[in-house]
């Protein structure tokens, strides 16, 4: 894996390659609005697949003040648009929406990104 980061520490690209002969077998990369993820876009052969997130206020009623916790308003893929619900902490439920990162509410205005598996199936 091949990681390549901007300077505000946002992955930007994640590459996965074979070892020996070296080539690439798929490409990850995001677009970012702040520390919201807007598209995602991914290559492997000749396949693109785009996702794209719709953000709106998050769980302190601006637009990124808890670092976009519980603002996820629509995931939309080539297979249709989806609709994640949330918890009282702001936790986004929706498993259709192959989630590439979860939100966790923590002290005050902070909210902690953690990185999840993808659940797209192969």
């Amino acid at each position: 894996m091949i990681y390549a980061y901007d300077h505000r520490g946002r992955m930007v690209t994640k590459a996965l390659c074979s070892s020996a002969p070296l080539r690439l077998i798929k490409t990850t990369t995001y677009l970012w609005d702040d520390w919201n993820i807007i598209r995602e876009v991914v290559r492997e052969g000749y396949s693109v697949a785009v996702t794209d997130n719709i953000w709106g206020l998050d769980i302190d009623g601006t637009l990124q003040g808890a670092g976009g916790v519980g603002g996820l308003l629509a995931v939309v893929r080539d297979d249709g648009v989806f609709l994640p619900t949330y918890d009282a902490n702001g936790t986004a439920n929706c498993p259709e929406c192959r989630l590439t990162f979860t939100y966790k509410w923590s002290d005050g205005h902070r909210s902690e990104r953690r990185r999840r598996r993808d659940t797209k199936p192969e």
